[in-house]
Parts: structure tokens; C-alpha cells; sequence
């Protein structure tokens, strides 16, 4: 993240005793027409205030602010688009926190990688799952995301699915995991994998007489 201080731009300067500058309290405040005048007066989209220790980017991604979200990625390199708050979240993982569609649709298309996760957090998948994001979810796969990643306490994203009883999530993971088996030829899939406690997707689906999804996964 050092770098965002390193580069010199005219928005570098403080706005106040709080240290903000005016890019970052346009931002704060959703001020889209102000973003866009100081972005085209040369302010720089990477940098935030010593006293702030979240990039304006992942400040945008988290209230889903479309239009600025997409006006400052347009002026951030893809190493500044994977910047990260102290609690290492870039600025994806937090859109797919909150199933901001937008933001997430935007970030991916600008090449944020989703297969990074905070040290000790679940995967950008993962998240999605848990939250019964159906449309996120989608987005990851189409993009990509690691199917047989595991979260804190060692599942997948269909152990994550079927033991909160996501069942289109579900669905959706194991069609998904299906066609990619198919084209790899992999012995071992994802349907087959055990969660923590040693339990398959169908055992966990059974225990919990979760009917629809046991049929799906037989």
C-alpha cells in the first residue's frame, strides 16, 4: 500500500485537521460529480490521507457506489484496484461481502482477482455462498473463482451451501462442478469432498433432510 503515497498528485495536500483529502471526502460523501472533476484535474484515485487507512476504491466498493467505483478504477492501475483496508479486504471482497452486484461486476471486468481472500477470512467464494448470493456467485464462477477452496474451519463452498440450506446456491455449485469434472476428467470432485467434521455434501444433505438438494447431488 505504500505506494499510494509515493505518487505525487495535487490531491495530496490535506482538506483538514483530519487529514482528508478533497478526492476522499468526495468520495465519502458520494459526491459523483466533484469525484470526477478532481479526477480530471489529475487527483490520484490511490491515494488516501495518513489518517485514513482505507484507499478510496474500497471505500466507493462498499456503500456500492457504481458510478464511482467505476470513474476511479478507470484511473487506477490493477495493483492499486487490489489495494486492502487494514483488515486486508480489497475492494472486491468487500462488494461480494455485501452482494453489491454492481461494484462486483465492475471490479471483475477491471481483472480483480477473485481467488484473494484476507489472511484467517473465508474466500471471496466462500462469502458469497454463506450469504446465499445466487447472482454473485454466478459472476465468480463465470470468472473463474476456486471451486475446492476451504473457509477458517476447512469447507467448501458446497459444504458452505448445503449446510445453511442454500439450496440454488447448491444447485448452482454442482451443475458448475459437474461441467468443469467433465471437461478435466478429474477423479476426485468436489461433490465427494468432506467438511470438517469428515461429512459429505450428501451426508450433510441427509442429516439435515434438506430433500431437494440430496436429490441433486445424487
Amino acid at each position: 500500500m505504500t505506494h499510494c503515497f509515493t505518487r505525487q498528485s495535487r490531491d495530496a495536500e490535506p482538506l483538514s485537521k483530519k487529514c482528508e483529502t478533497p478526492l476522499f471526502r468526495a468520495v465519502q460523501r458520494d459526491e459523483r460529480g466533484i469525484v470526477y472533476i478532481l479526477l480530471d484535474k489529475g487527483a490520484n484515485p490511490a491515494f488516501y490521507p495518513p489518517g485514513e487507512h482505507t484507499p478510496p476504491l474500497q471505500y466507493a466498493a462498499f456503500p456500492d457506489r457504481k458510478s464511482v467505483v467505476k470513474m476511479l478504477i478507470e484511473r487506477c492501475t490493477l495493483g492499486e484496484i487490489e489495494d486492502v483496508t487494514p483488515a486486508g479486504e480489497t475492494a472486491l471482497y468487500l462488494a461480494v461481502q455485501k452482494g453489491y452486484n454492481g461494484s462486483v461486476e465492475i471490479l471483475l471486468k477491471a481483472g480483480a482477482n477473485i481467488n484473494t481472500s484476507p489472511l484467517a477470512k473465508p474466500s471471496i467464494l466462500n462469502v458469497a455462498v454463506s450469504a446465499g448470493q445466487l447472482s454473485v456467485v454466478k459472476l465468480l464462477l463465470e470468472k473463474g473463482a476456486f471451486l475446492e477452496e476451504r473457509n477458517q474451519v476447512g469447507d467448501t463452498p458446497l459444504a458452505c451451501a448445503v449446510a445453511s440450506g442454500n439450496t440454488k446456491v447448491a444447485k448452482l455449485l454442482i451443475e458448475h462442478t459437474t461441467v468443469i469434472t467433465h471437461l478435466l476428467s478429474q477423479a476426485k470432485i468436489d461433490l465427494e469432498i468432506p467438511n470438517s467434521k469428515g461429512e459429505t455434501p450428501l451426508y450433510t444433505a441427509i442429516n439435515a433432510s434438506q430433500t431437494t438438494i440430496m436429490q441433486t447431488l445424487l
